[in-house]
């Protein structure tokens, strides 16, 4: 008799920088190790065959990637929305595991890479900035200016300029 089997990573592994802008890339790194916590080399995957969830359901994130020789590579995660706080999660999808040749045999639990989850992320509204320029036209008395802002939703402000006495 014979059995067909798979030697599969442990665990996945994430971090990422604790804090990014909303659009901007997400530095983060996603390994995929063994029981002796060593890299996985010969662990190949893709973000169409795991499964990647957030835990804030306020924000949304945007991503593709593919995991090589255990490490990720060919990736892209940026935010859309901001949030306190988020945590990236990456697992495998039920029926695309890496190990479905133990499906047979072997109950999920056992099966299944374990699951792994980012630190916390802080995801910062987009940068704005604004210029303009206002006039003072009598003495220390405040104008009032509408100025185009850069933002955006190019939304107008009211600012009161005055006087500087140098």
């Amino acid at each position: 008799s014979t059995d067909d089997f798979a030697v599969r990573p442990k665990e996945f592994n994430i971090s990422a920088d604790s804090s990014v802008f909303v659009g901007k890339p997400l530095k983060i790194n996603i390994t995929a190790t063994g029981e002796d916590d060593k890299i996985s080399t010969n662990y190949h995957a893709s973000d169409l065959n795991l499964n990647t969830t957030i835990t804030d359901p306020k924000t949304h994130l945007s991503y593709y990637f593919d995991i090589v020789n255990g490490k990720l590579a060919h990736h892209r995660f940026f935010f859309t929305k901001p949030s306190d706080d988020v945590k990236i999660d990456i697992s495998e999808k039920i029926g695309q595991e890496w190990a479905i040749v133990d499906s047979d045999d072997t109950n999920n639990n056992r099966r299944l890479i374990a699951s792994g989850e980012s630190n916390s992320i802080k995801v910062n509204e987009t940068s704005k900035s604004w210029a303009g320029a206002g006039t003072n036209e009598k003495e220390n008395n405040p104008v009032n200016k509408t100025i185009q802002s850069n933002t955006r939703n190019n939304v107008n402000m009211n600012i009161k300029f005055s006087k500087m006495n140098w």
